[in-house]
């Protein structure tokens, strides 16, 4: 495994970061921890996640993903080891500000997301998607004020995609500016038929593996059903 720092940051990590969207919803809490022993023992140290993680899926509220995460990490004991990276944007309780980058929303998402990763930091807390309907200031603002708090060490904005608003808004510059490319998307299941990395977790973990050992190259093409404006996957993930 390669590393590299992230971003305009001093923090090393993997080349490859784990994606997690698929725990809690095709991949059971077990093979999550299978998937995640195989990527640390290739030397992966980078781990994705994000609050809403899965839930689009029937009785899964959100937030699966970073609870088995932070199982995961209370069990092995290596927290300390993890660069950890999660989302804020996504709907996670009903009623007003449960949506959003607003600050109200990101104070309290923060909050929770810290709850179920059992940890009282996060590394990397990035927006997942623009909102249109929030000033972008308020959002920096708020991005700032946690790594103040030292509920994060480094953020990632999508809302400005302009480094120098944040140099002369007085706000610190993203760590990590995301191009929305995938890595490795290999599709879903009505898409690309049974047995896809969205429906196996099997394949997830054979991939982890093999793609950290440089034995595959990630297919870099999206597939183009699976994107379309009437699919849930059109959103970034």
């Amino acid at each position: 495994m390669k590393y590299r720092k992230l971003g305009r940051t001093g923090v090393e990590v993997s080349e490859l970061c784990l994606g997690t969207m698929q725990f809690g919803w095709t991949t059971d809490e077990a093979a999550g921890f299978e998937v995640m022993d195989a990527f640390i023992e290739a030397g992966g140290n980078f781990i994705d996640t994000a609050d809403i993680y899965s839930s689009w899926v029937d009785n899964n509220p959100g937030g699966v993903a970073e609870q088995i995460i932070g199982r995961w990490m209370g069990d092995r004991g290596n927290r300390q080891s993890i660069v950890l990276a999660t989302k804020v944007r996504g709907k996670m309780w009903e009623g007003p500000n449960g949506e959003g980058l607003s600050r109200a929303h990101i104070m309290r998402a923060v909050e929770d997301s810290l709850r179920r990763m059992d940890t009282d930091h996060i590394d990397l807390y990035q927006t997942h998607w623009y909102d249109r309907d929030t000033p972008i200031d308020e959002t920096l603002r708020a991005l700032d004020d946690l790594v103040k708090q030292g509920k994060q060490n480094e953020s990632e904005c999508l809302a400005c995609h302009t480094t120098a608003y944040g140099r002369d808004g007085g706000f610190p510059k993203a760590a990590a500016p995301d191009a929305h490319s995938d890595l490795a998307r290999v599709g879903c299941e009505s898409c690309h038929g049974p047995g896809s990395a969205y429906k196996s977790a099997t394949v997830m973990k054979d991939q982890a593996k093999s793609i950290a050992k440089g034995l595959i190259i990630p297919d870099q093409k999206l597939c183009e059903k699976c994107h379309n404006s009437d699919n849930p996957f059109h959103k970034p993930f």
